[in-house]
């Protein structure tokens, strides 16, 4: 969108109030988006903040050959697959403590 365009080139040129309106812009967009994914709505609120907060740290990488949404939208979608990894990998470690702990319990 050349709204977008223009928003970005004006917080690459430290325009702190176009930062805020591209946010407030996408921002119930990608927190509903986290929702669909099955997110709670505390982990969306968490990770919506933390999309911006990366949005703002890579938006210089932006290159204007893509809808800066999709870039957007796949930020949003890395950092909550992210989440769903740490969960499972949190979950299969407490699995196997609690494998090893009835093995143990089997032998005394």
């Amino acid at each position: 969108m050349q709204e977008d365009a223009q928003m970005i080139q004006q917080i690459l040129q430290g325009n702190q109030a176009a930062s805020d309106e591209l946010i407030h812009l996408y921002y119930d967009e990608i927190f509903r988006y986290i929702v669909r994914m099955g997110c709670s709505n505390e982990e969306a609120m968490d990770l919506t903040q933390e999309v911006f907060i990366t949005m703002m740290k890579s938006i210089h990488t932006y290159k204007e050959q893509g809808h800066f949404r999709a870039w957007l939208y796949k930020i949003a979608h890395n950092q909550t697959m992210n989440v769903f990894k740490k969960k499972k990998q949190e979950s299969n470690y407490f699995k196997t403590i609690e494998a090893n702990v009835g093995t143990v319990n089997n032998f005394v």
